[in-house]
């Protein structure tokens, strides 16, 4: 038995979804295939290339075990965008089914590196609960490198986005 004095604490168990929007709703799975379906859930790695704004080349990918994502940049070049300062945005870059399920901004870091260099020069990505996302010192001249995980309280998706690895 689970004992949390938590909300938090009961959506990372995987068991209970808690929506916040007009009001709280407790979903409960009520049968015990379904709670181990929640839980066992594993989308396999999703190449997500084609979400990104101004893709030049290298991959961007997601993974969603259970209640659990993790997403992947590896050598990530993306165009530059007319965005203030040293910030790319990228509207609706994490699919549904993989968001944040926290409101406001979840912060990583992430490294970036000079194309030219193997210098990295650190930089925070940052997300929503609406699957934006703002990447700091992103640039045609940059490839990008993430590895981050975050809790989920979204409904599985169906169809899966993106390509399978």
């Amino acid at each position: 038995m689970l004992k949390t004095n938590t909300a938090s604490d009961v959506a990372l168990s995987g068991l209970v979804k808690v929506d916040a929007g007009d009001g709280v709703a407790l979903d409960i799975p009520t049968t015990i295939a379904a709670r181990l379906a929640a839980l066992e859930y594993d989308s396999g790695w999703r190449n997500i290339n084609s979400f990104v704004t101004g893709w030049v080349s290298g991959d961007l990918r997601v993974r969603r075990i259970g209640k659990i994502v993790h997403i992947q940049a590896y050598q990530l070049i993306a165009a530059e965008q007319a965005t203030p300062g040293d910030w790319a945005i990228h509207n609706s870059l994490i699919p549904s089914g993989f968001r944040v399920d926290l409101s406001g901004f979840t912060w990583m870091p992430v490294s970036t590196q000079p194309s030219s260099q193997n210098l990295d020069v650190g930089g925070p990505f940052r997300i929503d609960r609406f699957g934006h996302a703002a990447i700091y010192q992103v640039k045609p001249t940059r490839r990008l490198n993430l590895l981050a995980s975050w809790t989920t309280a979204d409904a599985i998706p169906s169809p899966l986005p993106g390509t399978p690895v």
